[in-house]
C-alpha cells in the first residue's frame, strides 16, 4: 500500500472531476484568486491543459467570450462568486456554451437558488461540491493558512466594549478551522471517534465568566516590571491575569477545563460531521479490508508551549529557525555554475525536491552524512571518480559539484542543500548553540543528559543571558529566560526583574515573556502558590545513542504513542462523545522512539531503525488512522513527531494546525497578543471598500450561515468595472470586423484577435450595492454622451455590438 500523501489525494480528485466534465470536448476551466492558489499547491497548469482544457480563466478578472465551449467553474462558495457566473449569462448574454459548477467546499441552498435563477436552465448543467478547501502543506500536513488566528485565540479583549468583536473574530477562526477539518475527513474518508486535550479558559472565553477581573488586570498590563514605584503593581496585574486564565483555581491547575478553545472546537467538528454524514449517504466508503475507525486529536498551543521556544537540530527546522526562508518553501542561495560563475537563485523546498524530502526530518550530522552518502554514490556510478575520489567534506562535494556541468537538475539540488547545510552550521558554531541548547534541552526536560535534576541550571544561564548580541542573539536569550520560567512554573517577580534587567531585553521582548500568561501558564509565582500538574510527562527513552540536545518530547508525540498503547486517561483526553465500548486490542507497550535531533557530538539515534522495523511487522495489516489539529500553530518539531510515529507503529498520522510557527514567529506573536487589544486582534486583511460585506447585523444562527458569512467576507475583491470600450474603427476596417464575424463565433482564436473587444462587459457587473451604483451612473453618462454622437457615431457601435454578440 502507497504511503499517504495528502498532495496526491487532492491532485487526483481535481483531475478526475475535470476529467468527468464533456469528457470529448474542448473546455474552459474558471477559477478565483483563492482556488488558484489551492490548486497551484497540488497540480501543475500542464496537467489540467492535458485534459482537453483550452485555458484557465480567472472569474475576477475580465475575460473574453467563449460561446462554443463549455465552462468548468471551480470556486470558492462566495455570494460574489455566485453573482459573477450569473452574469456571465445575463441579460440574454451567452458567455459559454455550457456551465458546469463544482464548489471546493460545502455550498448553502441559497448560492444554488441563485445560480439556478440566473442561468438557463440550457446552460446550467451541473452544480457539484468537491470538499478540497484546505491547504495541504506536506505529504502528512494540512494548514487554514490562518496565522492571525493566533490573536483571535489568545488575545485579550481589552474591554467588555471590544469583547463582542473579539468573539465574533474568535467563532469566526473557529468555523474555518472546523470546516477545514471536516473537508480533511472526507477526503481521508474518515468518521472518526473525537478526543480533545482541555485547555485554559484563555482570550475571548476568560471574558464569560471572570468579566470584572479581567478588567481589571488589563488594566493593569501595560504597566512595565522597570517603571518606578510600579513593580507591585506588575505583579498583581499577572498574577491576576494568570488565575482567571487558569480557571480561577489559584493553584495553577485547569480548573473546569470545560471552556477551552479544544473543547469549543471538538464540540463544532462533531455537529458539523454528523451534519455531513447526514448530507452525504455512503459515507465514508467502506474499505477492503476493513479500516478501524480513526480518531481524531484536537489540541491548541497551549497544551505544549514549550516546544516552539527550544532550538531543533533537524534539517528542517534548524534551516527554518537559522536561515531567512520565506513561507517554509523559498530559500534563497549562491549557485555555482558550470562556468565558474556564482549567482543568486530562489530555491523551492517542497515534496518536487527529492533530496530535501529524504532528509529534512533527520539531525543536521546526519542529513550531512546522508548528503555526501548519497553524492559518493552518484558520483562513482556517474561522473567516473574512483571510490578513493569521493567526498569526505562539504567542501569536497563543492568542488566535485564544479566537475558534474551534464547534470544540471541534481547538480542545483545537491548545490542548495550544501550551501544550506554549510551555513546552518556556521551559525551553530558562532551562535554558541551547543550551549544554549543545553540549557534549552535541561529546563524542557528538566533533567540533565545524566538523568538527574539540573542544580546548576542558574549557572548555567546567566553567563549565557550576559553575552553581547553578537555571540546570544536578543531572540535567544527571550527563549532561554522563557523556557527557565517555563521549567519553574513561574518565579518571583523580583527574579524575573532580575533576569530582565540582565539580559537588556526591551519592553516588548520583556512583553514576549509576561504574555504567556495568555497561553494559560504562570509568569509570577507567589509565595503560597502550588505547583501546575502535568498531564504529559517527559518520560526517557534510555537510549545509549541519543542525541544530548534533542531529548525533548513534544507533547503531541508523547499524546499519540499513550493513545496507541490505550494508556491515555479518558478524563484528562475526553472524548466528545462516550468512548467507544469496544477497544481494539493494542499492545500494552510502545517501542521507545529516540528523537531524530540532538547534540552534534553525539552518535546516531535509533527511532528510524524502529520505524523500519515497525512498518515491516505491520505490513499487512490496516490499523487505525490517526489525525490531529493543534489550534494557534505547529513547531517542525510536531510535524516531525507525526512522522515517527506513523514510521515506527506502523500508522497513518495527519497533523494540522492554522499554520507552521517558527520560534521568532511565535515570540513575534507573543509580543503582541497582550497589549489591551492593541495587536490582540486579527489584521485588517481586506480593503476598505463602500461594498465590503461587513458583519451582518443579525448574528448568524447556525454554524453553515457563520461559515458562508466567513467566506463571504474573508474572499471578497474589490469590483473590477469592464474596460472601456475602444474608439469607433475607421469606416475601412469595419468591413475586416465584419468578415471576421461572418466566420462565425466559437474561435479560441478569434476571441483572442479580437483583443478587448472581445470581452463581454456585462459578465463583470455585480448584484451589490456597489455593482448598482455603478451601473446606475455608468447608465447615466452613457445616456448623456448618446445624446452627443452622431448618427454614425450610432451605427458604428452598433455593428461593434454586434461583433461581440451582446
Amino acid at each position: 500500500m502507497a504511503p499517504l500523501n495528502l498532495i496526491s489525494l487532492i491532485k487526483h480528485r481535481v483531475l478526475n472531476k475535470i476529467a468527468s466534465v464533456c469528457p470529448n470536448a474542448w473546455k474552459t476551466l474558471i477559477v478565483d484568486d483563492h482556488t488558484k492558489k489551492l490548486l497551484d499547491e497540488v497540480v501543475s497548469p500542464n496537467d489540467i491543459l492535458a485534459l482537453n482544457v483550452t485555458v484557465i480563466d480567472n472569474l475576477q478578472a475580465p475575460r473574453p467570450c467563449e460561446a462554443s465551449l463549455p465552462a468548468i467553474y471551480l470556486l470558492t462558495p462566495t455570494t460574489q462568486n455566485a453573482q459573477r457566473v450569473v452574469a456571465d449569462f445575463a441579460k440574454n448574454r451567452r458567455g459559454y456554451k455550457e456551465a458546469h459548477v463544482i464548489f471546493i467546499d460545502v455550498a448553502p441552498d441559497e448560492l444554488v437558488q441563485m445560480l439556478a435563477a440566473g442561468v438557463p436552465p440550457d446552460v446550467l448543467k451541473s452544480v457539484e461540491e468537491v470538499y478540497l478547501n484546505l491547504w495541504p502543506v506536506e505529504a502528512q500536513v494540512f494548514s487554514t493558512q490562518t496565522p492571525w488566528s493566533f490573536y483571535s485565540l489568545y488575545g485579550n479583549p481589552g474591554s467588555a466594549i471590544n469583547n463582542e468583536m473579539s468573539m465574533d473574530a474568535f467563532e469566526d477562526d473557529l468555523s474555518i478551522m472546523s470546516r477545514t477539518i471536516i473537508n480533511v475527513l472526507s477526503l481521508l474518508e474518515e468518521d472518526p471517534q473525537i478526543r480533545y486535550a482541555p485547555s485554559p479558559a484563555v482570550g475571548p472565553l476568560s471574558v464569560q465568566g471572570s468579566m470584572s477581573n479581567l478588567t481589571t488586570a488589563m488594566a493593569s498590563s501595560s504597566l512595565r516590571a522597570n517603571a518606578s514605584g510600579n513593580g507591585e503593581r506588575w505583579k498583581s496585574a499577572l498574577a491576576s491575569r494568570s488565575s482567571i486564565s487558569r480557571g480561577g483555581t489559584g493553584s495553577g491547575g485547569l480548573g473546569d477545563g470545560g471552556g477551552g478553545v479544544a473543547k469549543k472546537l471538538a464540540e463544532m467538528v462533531e455537529k458539523e460531521l454528523q451534519g455531513f454524514k447526514a448530507e452525504n449517504e455512503g459515507f465514508p466508503k467502506k474499505t477492503e479490508p476493513p479500516r478501524p475507525q480513526g480518531c481524531l486529536f484536537i489540541a491548541d498551543r497551549s497544551i505544549d508551549p514549550v516546544a516552539p521556544f527550544l532550538h531543533e537540530f533537524t534539517y528542517q527546522a534548524m534551516v527554518n529557525d537559522l536561515l531567512e526562508v520565506e513561507d517554509g518553501k523559498i530559500h534563497r542561495y549562491d549557485f555555482q555554475t558550470s562556468i565558474g560563475h556564482s549567482e543568486t537563485r530562489d530555491a523551492v523546498l517542497s515534496e518536487q525536491d527529492t533530496v530535501w524530502v529524504d532528509v529534512r526530518h533527520l539531525h543536521m550530522k546526519d542529513a550531512i552524512d546522508k548528503l555526501m552518502r548519497d553524492f559518493n554514490a552518484f558520483v562513482r556510478e556517474h561522473g567516473g571518480f574512483s571510490a578513493k575520489q569521493g567526498a569526505v567534506s562539504l567542501n569536497d562535494m563543492k568542488d566535485m559539484l564544479a566537475s558534474l556541468p551534464q547534470y544540471t537538475d541534481l547538480r542545483e539540488k545537491y548545490s542548495l542543500h550544501l550551501s544550506m547545510a554549510q551555513t546552518s552550521m556556521d551559525l551553530f558554531e558562532k551562535k554558541r548553540l551547543s550551549d544554549t541548547g543545553m540549557v534549552e534541552q535541561n529546563c524542557a526536560t528538566g533533567t540533565t543528559p545524566e538523568g538527574k535534576m539540573p542544580k546548576s541550571l542558574v549557572d548555567d544561564m546567566v553567563p549565557l543571558l550576559g553575552q553581547h548580541e553578537s555571540v546570544v542573539s536578543r531572540l535567544d536569550k527571550v527563549r532561554i529566560i522563557a523556557l527557565y520560567i517555563l521549567f519553574k512554573d513561574g518565579v518571583p517577580d523580583e527574579d524575573r526583574r532580575r533576569l530582565f534587567q540582565h539580559a537588556k531585553l526591551s519592553l516588548t521582548e520583556q512583553d514576549a515573556i509576561n504574555n504567556l500568561v495568555n497561553l494559560g501558564r504562570r509568569v509570577v509565582k507567589n509565595p503560597n502558590d502550588r505547583d501546575s500538574k502535568k498531564r504529559l510527562k517527559q518520560r526517557p527513552t534510555n537510549a545509549e545513542d541519543e542525541y544530548e540536545l534533542s531529548r525533548y518530547q513534544p507533547a503531541v508525540k508523547i499524546m499519540l504513542e499513550d493513545h496507541i498503547a490505550n494508556k491515555l486517561d479518558a478524563r484528562e483526553f475526553p472524548y466528545v462523545k462516550d468512548a467507544p465500548v469496544e477497544v481494539v486490542a493494542r499492545s500494552t507497550s510502545v517501542p521507545s522512539i529516540a528523537p531524530s535531533s540532538g547534540s552534534l557530538r553525539s552518535q546516531r539515534p535509533n527511532w528510524h531503525r524502529a520505524g523500519a522495523s515497525g512498518a515491516s511487522n505491520t505490513k499487512d495489516t490496516v490499523k487505525q488512522r490517526l489525525i490531529l489539529f493543534v489550534a494557534g500553530g505547529i513547531t517542525y518539531s510536531e510535524m516531525r513527531s507525526a512522522y515517527q510515529v506513523g514510521a515506527a507503529l506502523g500508522r497513518e498520522v495527519i497533523i494540522g494546525s492554522t499554520h507552521i510557527i517558527t520560534p521568532e514567529a511565535f515570540i513575534r506573536d507573543l509580543k503582541a497578543v497582550g497589549r489591551s487589544g492593541v495587536g490582540a486582534n486579527p489584521p485588517n486583511i481586506h480593503p476598505l471598500h463602500p461594498s465590503f460585506p461587513l458583519a451582518s447585523v443579525q448574528p448568524p444562527h447556525t454554524l453553515g450561515q457563520r461559515y458562508q458569512l466567513t467566506l463571504d467576507r474573508r474572499h471578497w475583491t474589490t469590483f473590477v468595472p469592464p474596460p472601456l470600450p475602444p474608439p469607433p474603427p475607421p469606416v475601412a476596417a469595419a468591413s475586416v470586423s465584419g468578415s471576421r464575424h461572418s466566420g462565425g463565433p466559437g474561435s479560441l482564436g478569434s476571441s483572442r484577435l479580437s483583443g478587448s473587444s472581445g470581452i463581454p462587459q456585462g459578465s463583470y457587473t455585480e448584484d451589490s450595492q456597489s455593482g448598482a451604483n455603478y451601473n446606475k451612473d455608468l447608465g447615466k453618462k452613457d445616456k448623456k454622451d448618446k445624446k452627443e454622437k452622431t448618427k454614425d457615431e450610432e451605427k458604428d457601435k452598433k455593428k461593434k455590438k454586434g461583433f461581440l454578440r451582446f
